[in-house]
């Protein structure tokens, strides 16, 4: 038998051992070598060298080894092998450059970082399913006209509830306060509860089951039967000692008996806001005729096989309906069905999408520069590539090894990265008040989870292969168009092409974030210099309530009032105290009224003037701040006196808007609320506006003495010397000794509630600076890059210049100029960009401008002034380049 008929014996018994390697492949290779040594004394047996023979002999035989080790990596499991041996390689390589790999590491590490803590807000708020049996088929519906979407008003929830034929159940729900009075001794002293009064149907539009007891009966909203209340687990808890016993019990709320009928699970907290207890809402005729005031929220499940499309139309054509039967206040008004999961979004979701977004383009920034520095390794790594490519090795193989080498950079980077991660996820946390993260949905489950990990791991997976591809074409055309000759120009002038382009993108995308975080900077700024209208600085405030229900005499309730002034001026260092129904600032809107204006025509459907309803007592506007533009404020013999006419005291946004040009003093106004004539008030001052909302602009507003009308709950302000909280502390004590069951809550400095209002749009501008400092700083390294590594490749062209007489100025203004050419093509492309993402921050906040020139211009010269720095250091090394040397290197 030939020697060759031999070795194809041979291979088909290793094809029979394919799961035998390691026996099989050692026999193989003596088989092998054996042959190799018959065949070479063969042919010297015929007069070749010795030499010539065993060159001979290994090259018809190495074609047989190689069909052999393809043929051992088709069995099953041979790539995974192969890979680890190739990742083996790529740890090596990675090992000898520690430089770069800390270097790439870091910078991955930094943008996978930035997106896992933005993913971290949008998937708790935004993508996390919210606890409910079916929840896709949970709606809101929402009227499209001011003063707020979410709210509607309870007239037109009954009829929507009444006349809709496109749900199982449609349940309303609002926010109430009552005080929890028990038992003295056994519960402790009273606690003001956050309450949600919901329709009886409210639970079972949400399909949950309570932990104890039962929900709401069908006819409890009715009244007379709306004396039950259901717990939640942590008032339960807190509270009550989580005594099982608890169902069936009284309790007292603002001094009126309820019965226990259930405690909800530890879950379920909906609405948002850290809700105590719900109680039935009760609407009465009057209520059910109000189409004025928003404050009734809505949750609703679709019938089967009703699609939201489907539900958007029947519900507008009810508006339609509605506002032909209620002209007077349902002109313009429509009607919107939107997702519950995106209604409890609010305003918060286009923030967290355009937070992610830029995230998103500084991990591309990253990628970049690290494909940058990638290019530059190739380069330097060429001779190996070289050497591969003359062994055989193909595109697909040179290609998997540099895509390989980035996919094990970025899965080291994705461990900082989720290390940044749960650290910028923290600070953000601790950045938000205790009191603004009840009223965000999903707040409490914003975490680092194993769904950020996963997302974590993507991102490394496509960073990795995005940087990697950037450079594989590159490294294999250098490996085949080079060889093993050094300097090539082609090479390097594709190579200097694709860094220009990576750099111009770099540059477009820092353009892009930066403009983006100066205007959020711009907003914020806008909010908390002074444009709110008042005075934080220095006042305390406080909710009271006056707990009895029982007590409903408006003259009884108006000496409670005197009593809590009178106890509150008297505190020492207390300069003023005053009592308003609505604080300013407190993210909710004031009730609205229709007012007359005396001697003008009747106005048509839907045009009647309204304005927000503030009480406040004769001191309110000295105290909390609010300037006084003309005339006078309340004087307390306004109402004391039988003989003096009613005063209002207007804003300056309303007298521009129904009086511009005039004087409004002294004019009358005929007051409406709901369906109650108010009648005649004569305007007797104008005050400064003042921003109820972050979102919003200032609204018309009327105040109205607090000695007419009769508020239950208030809240009380202190202005004075010393700390606010040492104020707020005294008051609380004097008004407990006068009034030992009088509950005081939410006692806090003004400034505070000022801060709360804007602290979401605070730490969106703190995220963004942060973004757009890392867009900035990324995009100056990769520039920085590329120059550095051109200089270095063109000092023997730049000691020649020199040595022909080419001075170091203008040496230095070639490479200026040529790196700032790169950056302008980004920065134009760049400001496109910027441009269309300036217009979508301007539709979410209040003082951005989609045409802010100052800004623009201003983010755009931080980016050239970077890029000029980074191109002007690499440029000085090119001035110092020895032309000697230069001349001697070739």
């Amino acid at each position: 038998m030939t020697p060759v008929a031999t070795m194809l014996a041979r291979l088909g018994h290793f094809l029979r051992g394919l799961f035998r390697r390691d026996q099989v492949e050692s026999e193989l290779r003596r088989e092998l070598d054996g042959c190799v040594e018959m065949l070479v004394a063969e042919k010297v047996a015929d007069g070749m060298s010795p030499q010539e023979a065993r060159r001979a002999a290994r090259l018809e035989f190495g074609r047989v080894d190689q069909v052999a080790e393809r043929v051992r990596d088709v069995r099953p499991g041979a790539w995974i092998e192969q890979t680890v041996r190739e990742i083996q390689r790529c740890i090596r390589s990675l090992a000898r450059s520690p430089g770069f790999t800390l270097i790439v590491v870091l910078t991955l590490g930094v943008g996978i970082g930035a997106n896992a803590a933005t993913f971290s807000f949008i998937h708790a708020m935004m993508l996390r399913p919210m606890p409910f049996p079916d929840a896709d088929r949970l709606v809101a519906v929402q009227e499209t006209s001011p003063p707020s979407p979410l709210f509607v008003t309870p007239g037109d929830y009954v009829d929507w509830k009444a006349h809709n034929d496109v749900f199982d159940t449609l349940s309303g729900y609002t926010y109430e306060s009552y005080a929890l009075t028990a038992p003295a001794g056994r519960f402790g002293d009273a606690e003001v509860l956050r309450v949600a009064g919901t329709s009886s149907d409210f639970f079972r539009t949400l399909r949950v089951r309570p932990l104890l007891g039962r929900t709401f009966l069908p006819d409890e909203d009715q009244a007379g039967r709306e004396r039950v209340a259901v717990l939640s687990h942590g008032l339960w808890t807190r509270r009550f000692g989580s005594d099982r016993g608890i169902v069936g019990r009284e309790i007292a709320l603002d001094g009126r008996s309820h019965t226990v009928v259930g405690v909800m699970t530890a879950d379920f907290d909906f609405p948002v806001g850290a809700v105590d207890a719900w109680t039935p809402m009760v609407l009465t005729q009057e209520q059910r005729n109000d189409r004025r005031n928003h404050y009734v929220l809505t949750v609703g499940r679709l019938r089967p096989g009703v699609s939201l499309r489907h539900a958007r139309a029947r519900m507008q054509a009810l508006g339609v309906r509605f506002a032909e039967t209620h002209p007077q206040t349902n002109t313009g008004r429509g009607v919107e069905v939107v997702e519950l999961q995106h209604e409890q979004r609010g305003v918060i979701g286009p923030f967290l999408v355009l937070g992610q977004l830029a995230a998103v383009f500084v991990l591309l920034i990253a990628c970049a520069n690290v494909s940058n520095l990638q290019v530059a390794r190739a380069a330097s790594r060429g001779r190996e590539m070289s050497v591969r490519a003359a062994l055989g090795a193909g595109r697909w193989h040179i290609g998997r090894l540099v895509v390989l080498e980035s996919l094990l950079l970025a899965l080291a980077g994705s461990a900082i990265g989720i290390a940044v991660a749960m650290w910028g996820v923290g600070a953000l946390k601790d950045s938000v008040s205790p009191d603004t993260k009840t009223w965000i949905q999903g707040f409490a489950h914003i975490a680092v989870d194993w769904t950020v990990l996963g997302f974590s791991l993507v991102l490394a997976v496509m960073a990795g292969t995005v940087s990697g591809l950037a450079v594989s074409s590159e490294a294999w055309r250098h490996a085949v168009m080079d060889g093993l000759r050094e300097g090539s120009p082609t090479g390097s002038v594709r190579r200097a092409s694709l860094r220009r382009v990576l750099v111009a993108g770099e540059v477009a995308l820092a353009v892009v974030v930066t403009v983006s975080a100066g205007q959020m900077i711009q907003g914020f700024q806008s909010l908390v210099s002074g444009s709110l209208g008042f005075s934080a600085a220095g006042v305390g405030t406080m909710r009271i309530r006056l707990h009895d229900a029982r007590i409903d005499d408006p003259d009884l309730i108006r000496v409670f009032h005197d009593d809590v002034l009178a106890s509150a001026s008297a505190v020492p260092g207390v300069a003023s105290a005053a009592l308003v129904s609505v604080l300013p600032a407190r993210l909710y809107s004031a009730p609205t009224v229709e007012f007359r204006i005396e001697g003008r025509s009747e106005p048509g459907p839907g045009e009647a003037p309204l304005a927000d309803l503030h009480v406040a007592s004769p001191d309110y506007f000295r105290t909390v701040g609010i300037p006084l533009l003309d005339g006078r404020t309340f004087d307390p013999r306004d109402a004391s006196d039988g003989n003096r006419e009613s005063t209002v005291v207007i804003s300056e946004r309303l007298a521009r808007q129904y009086w511009p040009g005039e004087n409004p003093l002294g004019q009358r106004l005929r007051v409406r609320f709901v369906a109650t004539d108010w009648g005649w008030w004569r305007v007797v001052g104008v005050v400064g506006d003042v921003r109820q909302n972050w979102w919003d602009v200032e609204r018309p507003s009327l105040y109205l003495p607090a000695t007419v009308f009769a508020y239950r709950q208030m809240y009380l302000t202190v202005r004075g010397t010393g700390t606010v909280e040492r104020l707020l502390s005294d008051t609380a004590g004097a008004l407990g000794r006068t009034n030992p069951d009088l509950p005081v809550f939410d006692a806090m400095p003004l400034s505070r509630v000022a801060e709360a209002v804007v602290a979401g749009v605070r730490a969106a501008a703190g995220v963004m600076g942060v973004f757009g400092a890392l867009a900035l700083l990324l995009s100056a390294v990769g520039v920085y890059g590329v120059m550095a590594y051109a200089v270095r490749q063109r000092e023997r062209e730049f000691g020649i210049r020199m040595a022909l007489g080419a001075l170091p100025g203008a040496v230095l203004r070639m490479v200026v100029r040529q790196g700032l050419a790169v950056a302008g093509v980004g920065l134009c492309l760049g400001l496109a960009g910027a441009a269309a993402m300036t217009r979508m921050w301007a539709s979410l906040l209040f003082g951005t401008s989609a045409n802010s020139a100052a800004i623009t211009a201003g983010a755009s010269m931080l980016v050239c002034a970077a890029v000029l720095v980074a191109c002007y250091l690499p440029a000085r090394l090119a001035t110092r380049v020895d032309p000697i040397r230069a001349l001697r290197c070739d």
